[in-house]
């Protein structure tokens, strides 16, 4: 099975700069979710970001 990363922040994390999420909802998404395809990642973070922070 093929995995797929995607932003954290799409996946309901609360990781953008205002400490929010940005979650999608659509079918294909959901079931992905569900097959336990997709990687949550960060970027902001993993880089050492504080959540929250000041936009850029």
């Amino acid at each position: 099975m093929e995995r797929i990363l995607v932003s954290s922040c799409l996946l309901g994390s609360r990781v953008r700069y205002n400490g929010t999420a940005k979650t999608v909802h659509t079918g294909l998404v959901d079931r992905w979710r569900t097959e336990g395809r997709l990687v949550p990642f960060c970027p902001e973070v993993s880089g050492g970001l504080p959540v929250p922070r000041e936009p850029a």
